[in-house]
């Protein structure tokens, strides 16, 4: 049930990697544990920020914080309850409804990204 999406350069070579979604999890039966992934794959990123010239570190500095937002707002998220790490594996419902809450805060700051810097993004 998880969708998961790429920023890519201009030859639609991905350097990151989004998903969220529930997974069954060893130990929980009955239950499923929420899967947040934003990974940067920093060899292709260097790659694609020489290509801004003297503003390759702004790039990598933007990136690695997106990456960082990411992480400390799940986080908050959770505190919070927006996020909720287990849930009954036949909830689809509520887990589609955060599914949602992550995407609609993440994906824009990576579309807003993906335009700033001329990249797209992907979503398989």
């Amino acid at each position: 049930m998880s969708k998961s999406f790429k920023l890519e350069d201009k030859e639609g070579k991905a350097f990151t990697y989004f998903e969220v979604g529930y997974v069954k999890s060893a130990g929980l039966d009955q239950y499923e544990t929420i899967l947040n992934i934003f990974t940067i794959n920093t060899l292709r990123a260097y790659q694609v920020s020489k290509q801004f010239g003297n503003m390759q570190d702004q790039f990598m500095e933007e990136l690695q914080k997106l990456h960082d937002d990411f992480y400390d707002w799940v986080d908050t998220a959770h505190e919070k309850d927006l996020v909720k790490w287990i849930m009954p594996e036949n909830d689809f419902k509520g887990q589609q409804e955060v599914i949602q809450v992550v995407h609609d805060y993440f994906l824009p700051k990576q579309l807003a990204f993906a335009k700033k810097w001329g990249l797209s993004v992907n979503e398989d």
